[in-house]
């Protein structure tokens, strides 16, 4: 008989998680199935349990999805099942919720304390690590929601997947890093990473001398750093939270990087038990530059040291855009800090909104631009409510070009040397009584050792704010 085609209606629940529970028409469950919440369809492969075919036998099947349809509110999944199980519901009128099991290569379930342990979804292993030696490379390792007390190390190609990133936890029981990365091609999703050591060196998702790695829809909570990447190529970060953790998320020396859509807050480092630093999003390098890097959609809120901070050494072609950074406690929302004479290159600040920065510890401003000698252009920024909107400190050709400057309580400022230079050009300063008129910037000279009342001027400043959408 030819393969047939199936109609699986799929009830949408308004979940923060975005999952969706799976009904099937024409076919029946005995009284023990489960929903299962399932986030993935189109292209995807599942086994769904607990059918029962016309010998009242409970029978498990594999089903392909070939399409994704709306159909008045509701999702479908268009489904084509093989010939037995299309016989076995011919004669089934109901429709009842199934459990569907994404499919793998390698399972593992910290519910089979018993076994056996074989990696099957009937017989799972026990631990995420026994699955991944298990895994063959590019093998899929799925893990189910449970406990996990361990400290993973990934060093092959494989897909790791969690069942649910709030239920589906790896405790590092403060010992060293949670998750260990060091392989090409690996795709780390759906977990909450917990409790790695506090040394100044680890963190919750250690990733090292790799490339091609993705860490996507995580959870990052009380670890030494969130994250950190070394000497690493072609990394994506996206759609994780970020809380509560001593370090930041560290890019050091890596390239080609994308951290797009994740959410970081009450992320807090200390220096002397006194002094808080470098806690949202850090880039820098030590022998070999950071370059290609793009921070993106990121809500970074309340942290304690800097929301995004790029320095010690140059770096080229880092875009920041489109990111919402507030209530940033002890130190700037966007921080440039180079090293004397070292020179970035195209770094682009922009469309991003900086907001309710009011420290008056170091860098203390919403953008703070230290030490850096050209290739940076702010642009196209929303720079609110802050004790200080914007300071640039012993650089020069520094482009500040029609942002937004309104409601901060000092708009900005500057320290140069005597043959340092920037430009300030058609930004909106709300504090202008005559708009239109060239707006004076305040600021100091350092000048044989001596520090002057200096002026700086946007010679062409904006009438009104403009329209910038985060």
């Amino acid at each position: 008989m030819k393969n047939k085609k199936i109609y699986i209606g799929i009830v949408v629940l308004l979940l923060l998680t975005n999952f969706s529970t799976l009904s099937a028409k024409g076919m029946t469950a005995n009284d023990d199935s489960e929903i299962l919440l399932i986030n993935e369809y189109s292209g995807k492969e599942y086994i769904v349990t607990n059918y029962v075919n016309n010998d009242d036998e409970v029978s498990d099947i594999i089903f392909g999805v070939e399409e994704l349809e709306d159909t008045n509110g509701e999702l479908f999944l268009n489904l084509e099942l093989n010939d037995e199980i299309v016989l076995g519901i011919d004669k089934i009128n109901n429709e009842i919720p199934v459990k569907a099991i994404p499919m793998a290569d390698v399972y593992v379930d910290d519910d089979n304390t018993e076994g056996p342990w074989d990696g099957t979804y009937k017989h799972p292993y026990q631990h995420i690590q026994e699955g991944i030696d298990a895994a063959e490379e590019g093998d899929v390792v799925y893990v189910f929601s449970g406990k996990y007390i361990e400290n993973v190390v990934i060093e092959k190609s494989v897909t790791l997947k969690g069942e649910d990133r709030d239920n589906t936890v790896i405790d590092g029981d403060l010992v060293t890093d949670t998750v260990w990365i060091e392989s090409t091609y690996v795709s780390f999703s759906g977990f909450k990473v917990i409790n790695s050591i506090e040394d100044d060196f680890s963190a919750g998702i250690n990733i090292w001398f790799s490339t091609n790695i993705s860490i996507s829809n995580c959870i990052l909570i009380n670890n030494d750093a969130s994250i950190r990447l070394r000497n690493s190529d072609r990394c994506d970060i996206y759609n994780c939270i970020i809380r509560n953790n001593f370090g930041p998320v560290y890019v050091m020396s890596s390239s080609n990087i994308n951290i797009n859509n994740c959410y970081t807050k009450d992320n807090e480092d200390w220096w002397n038990d006194n002094w808080a630093v470098m806690c949202g999003i850090v880039i820098t390098s030590t022998s070999d530059i950071s370059e290609n890097i793009l921070i993106s959609n990121c809500n970074i809120d309340s942290d304690f040291g800097p929301g995004i901070y790029l320095g010690d050494r140059s770096a080229n072609n880092v875009t920041i855009k489109n990111n919402i950074i507030s209530n940033i406690k002890y130190a700037g929302g966007i921080v440039v800090c180079g090293l004397p004479n070292e020179q970035y290159s195209d770094i682009s600040i922009c469309n991003n909104e900086i907001k309710n920065c009011p420290t008056n510890w170091s860098w203390p401003a919403g953008i703070y631009i230290s030490c850096c000698i050209g290739g940076i252009t702010i642009k196209h920024n929303n720079i609110l409510s802050n004790k200080k909107g914007a300071y640039i400190h012993l650089s020069s050709g520094i482009k500040f070009i029609e942002n937004n400057f309104i409601d901060n309580e000092k708009s900005a400022g500057f320290s140069y040397l005597e043959d340092q230079s920037n430009t300030w050009a058609r930004n909106y300063w709300d504090e202008q009584i005559l708009h239109g008129n060239p707006k004076i910037i305040l600021g100091i000279l350092y000048l044989n050792y001596k520090l002057l009342p200096w002026l700086d001027f946007d010679w062409n400043p904006a009438k009104k704010p403009y329209n910038i959408i985060v």
